[in-house]
This record gives C-alpha cells, sequence and structure tokens, in this order.
C-alpha cells in the first residue's frame, strides 16, 4: 500500500525541482494531512493517478488511444491497493496496458517530471461524480520494440514525437528528455 509518506516523499523532491507547482499540488497535500486516503479511486475530493513517458531508442514517447476517454494519452492510471509507491503503479500499469516489461524499462528519474492536476466530469454510467485526478508523471526510457495491449482499456498504441502531449510544460520536458536521448 502507498503510504503517506512516500506520497509526501515523491512530492517533496518534486516540489524541490519545480517550487512554482506548489499551488498546484497543495489541495493534495491538504487532503493528505486531513487524513484522505488519496490513492482510493472512491475518493472523489481528489486521487492519484501515474503516467509515464516512455521513451524508445528511436527517440519517439509511447501513446495509448484510451477507450474510456477516447483520447490519446500517456499510458498509466489509478493507483491499486498492491502498490507500494507511485513509480509501482507507473510500472505495473505499463505492463497491464501496453506489456512493457519493468526488466525492460529504466527510470531516467525517480523524481517525477511533473505533477498534473485536472478535473474529470461526472460520468454517471459508472456512478462517477466530478473529481479530481492528481497525474504524477514519470520519464522512463525501453528498449523493448513489442507490445501486447490491453483490449478493455487500450485501443492502440503509438510511437509519435512530444507534439501529441497537450500540456505544454510536460510536452516541454518530454522534448528535452529527446534532446538528451
Amino acid at each position: 500500500m502507498i503510504t503517506p509518506d512516500l506520497i509526501c516523499r515523491d512530492f517533496d523532491a518534486y516540489l524541490a525541482l519545480l517550487p512554482s507547482q506548489r499551488s498546484t499540488v497543495s489541495p493534495l497535500l491538504d487532503l493528505l494531512d486531513q487524513g484522505v486516503d488519496v490513492t482510493c479511486r472512491q475518493e472523489w475530493r481528489g486521487h492519484l493517478t501515474a503516467s509515464a513517458v516512455v521513451l524508445n531508442e528511436a527517440a519517439q514517447i509511447l501513446f495509448v488511444d484510451h477507450v474510456v476517454s477516447g483520447k490519446w494519452l500517456l499510458p498509466g492510471g489509478h493507483t491499486e491497493p498492491d502498490d507500494l509507491d507511485l513509480a509501482g503503479t507507473v510500472l505495473r500499469e505499463l505492463r497491464e496496458e501496453t506489456g512493457l516489461l519493468a526488466s525492460h524499462l529504466e527510470f531516467v528519474t525517480r523524481t517525477p517530471l511533473y505533477v498534473d492536476a485536472y478535473p474529470l466530469p461526472a460520468r454517471e454510467s459508472r456512478g462517477e461524480p466530478d473529481h479530481t485526478h492528481y497525474d504524477v508523471v514519470y520519464a522512463l526510457r525501453t528498449t523493448q520494440e513489442s507490445l501486447t495491449l490491453q483490449a478493455g482499456e487500450v485501443r492502440a498504441a503509438m510511437w509519435a514525437g512530444p507534439d501529441m502531449i497537450h500540456n505544454l510544460y510536460l510536452r516541454e520536458q518530454a522534448t528535452a528528455l529527446l534532446d538528451l536521448a
């Protein structure tokens, strides 16, 4: 189980690099201070997800066509009770959604590349009210070429440039990583 201490450790490291992001993550940190389990996907005041900018050897980024959202996104998803930390959430989600194995992945850094807070509209069909996702994005490299997609969550996958990333700051960070690759 991901503990509040581990979450705070990741967020402290992130804020040490990007103190300007404090206003983005403060609402989540406030929830933690109140004893709220932000790893529970039914916590409607806000909960954690984890995603990855995965770079291949051709200096491209992995995107998945997400079934529920109908959008091309970075791979990732919700935390689960068995996850030990957010980096572990990313590794599990990559394996589940795309078949990428931890043995073929290397973290560029264990500090999150970006933390995004974004509202999700209510989905009555799923019994979900409006809520906020706090998406912790990590950067990883892979040497694995073959993908095995999870049909229930992912329709397709592709390797492309950073222009598909909608968040301008995250796109700039990903571009910088590609320039170093």
